[in-house]
């Protein structure tokens, strides 16, 4: 595996599920996977496309042997069942008791017993945005009507880790190039809010009305950020959000960009070189898109 900071404590594990029909499960062994670094030229997003830079990359490496305590026999379920493997891995935090102590990564497959895998994984924390077929240009944002954004946010350690899914707006040209005009986002009380200036407001606070129950801030209505992890269009690993807001008739026209983000949840403490550390595991990488507004 690649993605995880140096020093970590990762373990790989597997554990038998006989007969699917019966569900049971049986520990079938581990194993702290060894670190070493890998260098290399590889090509890296800006904001103008992709450059080569010289990099450095941990990559985590084991291998088990599937043991049990006892032998199995024959599956009885339908067309003979069978005998699968889970494969797991866990990055161990503080000895601590009272904090948690793994953090679990949930995109292992399960594979048949009898096979032999080698199964390589790079683990990262993104954002994409949701586009139609085929469309490579500016999203378009008309004033003063409801507007719907879909993001996608990826993160192979669990969807159960992502929070606080945001879209913000950026000014991309002249004397005030990258200035955040606004930012839409959710709290992490799951509440609706808009960023804008120096001022935050969200769902709840002392604001104006309006029909649809949207908050308003700097004339901007946000009715709604939808998270979902479930449906036949959202990929595995995968949280999207969608996002239901109106610009006002005044909002300057032209291309900006919009920035989507989201935040992940870590335990409080890893073991880095055997040291309870605070770590950030996957730091979020933000996707960036030209945006129209007429």
């Amino acid at each position: 595996m690649t993605g995880l900071p140096a020093g970590l404590t990762v373990v790989f594990g597997t554990r038998l599920l006989s007969c699917v029909d019966t569900l049971d499960y049986f520990d079938a062994g581990s194993v702290t996977m060894t670190s070493r670094v890998i260098e290399g030229c590889e090509p890296v997003r800006t904001d103008t496309g992709f450059e080569f830079k010289w990099v450095s990359r941990t990559v985590d490496e084991g291998t088990v042997m599937p043991r049990l305590a006892m032998p199995l026999g024959p599956c009885l379920g339908v067309d003979g069942g069978n005998h699968d493997l889970e494969l797991s891995a866990s990055v161990r935090g503080s000895t601590d008791p009272a904090q948690p102590t793994s953090r679990e990564v949930d995109f292992l497959p399960r594979v048949m017993m009898n096979s032999n895998l080698h199964f390589t994984q790079h683990l990262a924390a993104r954002s994409r945005f949701v586009l139609l077929p085929g469309q490579t240009g500016p999203v378009t944002i008309t004033r003063g009507v409801a507007n719907s954004v879909s993001i996608d946010n990826l993160n192979l350690i669990g969807t159960a880790a992502i929070r606080m899914p945001s879209l913000s707006l950026v000014r991309k040209s002249g004397p005030l190039l990258n200035r955040q005009l606004a930012r839409l986002w959710l709290n992490e009380r799951g509440r609706t809010c808009i960023t804008a200036g120096s001022r935050t407001v969200c769902q709840g606070d002392v604001l104006p009305a309006t029909p649809s129950g949207a908050i308003v801030h700097a004339g901007i209505a946000l009715r709604s950020i939808v998270a979902r992890t479930s449906g036949n269009d959202v990929p595995a690993n995968t949280s999207r959000a969608q996002f239901s807001f109106k610009l006002p008739a005044l909002f300057s026209v032209g291309t900006f960009n919009l920035v989507a983000n989201a935040d992940d949840i870590d335990i409080p403490l890893c073991l880095v070189n055997g040291v309870p550390t605070a770590l950030d595991l996957l730091p979020w990488q933000s996707a960036v898109h030209d945006v129209a507004v007429q």
